[in-house]
């Protein structure tokens, strides 16, 4: 998928390009090069009036996206599914229906269609298969916004099997929120390491207190460290390392970075 936004709350699928026209039949080509062209008006004017003499399943879905497109949810719904009826094997009708129940904010159903789909071999030539990474990415989407950690957090893991370095950074905030909804220390240590480089030692503090929060004080020290290392005269930092120090037994890092003139206390 092609992430395209900030967050698994207002993550949709890519859009359907309509660059594919093998198979789609000559009088249905100017209504999918209208739809080429985002012109979804000239699509369902020069459409309807063609679905009174065929009504071919590339014709249907290209009516159904633009439907879907001008805010007709309903007929979408109504032209997708007939889609689905004269050609179950295919993708595109399927987006629909998941895209308008979304959209719709009928994420309980949206996700348990998703977890159903099963689009075998042997679809049209013009279809936009999803890729795999797309499929996870979608599930990943539906399962954090009808609150279901465990089931988000495997579908980014199957997304991006390659592992934490892989996420797109746009996403990072959510996968790291996943890491503390499911009690996941290690890996949101991982996740932390990636976001608070080259960013500001405010950012970094706020982000790192959340591990204290946790009681992850081991994983905060050392995260605190990397920091602290390369920003050394930072008093709130070295004031951050000295309590953490004490806590976790470290007494003599504690007792060094106290020394008269190393620890500036603030009231």
């Amino acid at each position: 998928m092609s992430v395209n936004s900030s967050s698994f709350e207002t993550l949709l699928p890519p859009i359907q390009t309509f660059t594919r026209v093998e198979g789609v039949p000559a009088a249905v080509k100017p209504v999918w090069e209208a739809m080429r062209r985002h012109d979804c008006r000239t699509a369902l004017s020069t459409g309807r009036e063609l679905l009174q003499t065929t009504s071919d399943t590339a014709l249907l879905i290209a009516l159904a996206v633009a439907e879907m497109n001008t805010g007709n949810s309903s007929q979408a719904r109504m032209l997708a599914n007939t889609a689905l009826q004269r050609c179950p094997v295919q993708w595109a009708g399927h987006r629909v229906n998941i895209e308008v129940l979304q959209l719709e904010g009928r994420h309980d159903e949206a996700y348990l269609y998703t977890s159903m789909l099963n689009v075998p071999d042997g679809i049209p030539t013009w279809d936009e298969p999803l890729s795999l990474r797309d499929q996870h990415l979608l599930g990943a989407a539906l399962a954090w916004k009808v609150r279901d950690w465990e089931g988000a957090f495997q579908h980014v893991s199957l997304a991006y099997p390659e592992g934490i370095e892989s996420i797109p950074d746009d996403l990072l905030d959510d996968v790291f929120r996943l890491t503390l909804y499911l009690n996941k220390a290690d890996l949101a240590a991982r996740v932390a390491c990636r976001m608070i480089k080259g960013r500001s030692i405010h950012y970094a503090d706020v982000l790192l207190q959340t591990f204290v929060q946790q009681g992850w004080i081991d994983h905060a020290l050392s995260l605190y460290r990397t920091i602290f290392n390369q920003s050394p005269e930072d008093p709130l930092l070295r004031r951050r390392m000295v309590g953490l120090c004490i806590r976790t037994g470290a007494i003599e890092e504690a007792r060094r970075l106290s020394r008269p003139g190393a620890l500036e206390i603030y009231p």
